[in-house]
């Protein structure tokens, strides 16, 4: 076989569009992580804080209100 002559096709480089639905895309998961991590504690209720690695920690959230739960964080 000769493959001097062989032609690959120019695919195309997506511009404007690519970039304005990669932003879309990228934006659209941070918004579901930001509303996943909120949270609200009732008055007179505690949460109770599960973490896959260790189980239920032993401090929960105190205070009543909305609060976030960021992953990583080591306690609230």
């Amino acid at each position: 076989m000769n493959f001097k002559n062989v032609r690959v096709p120019k695919v195309p480089g997506g511009g404007a569009a690519s970039a304005l639905s990669t932003a879309a895309v990228l934006g659209g998961l941070g918004i579901y992580a930001a509303f996943n991590s909120l949270y609200t504690v009732e008055g007179g209720h505690r949460a109770i804080v599960f973490n896959r690695v260790v189980g239920i920690k032993d401090k929960g959230s105190q205070q009543a209100g909305p609060a976030l739960a960021l992953a990583g964080s080591p306690s609230l």
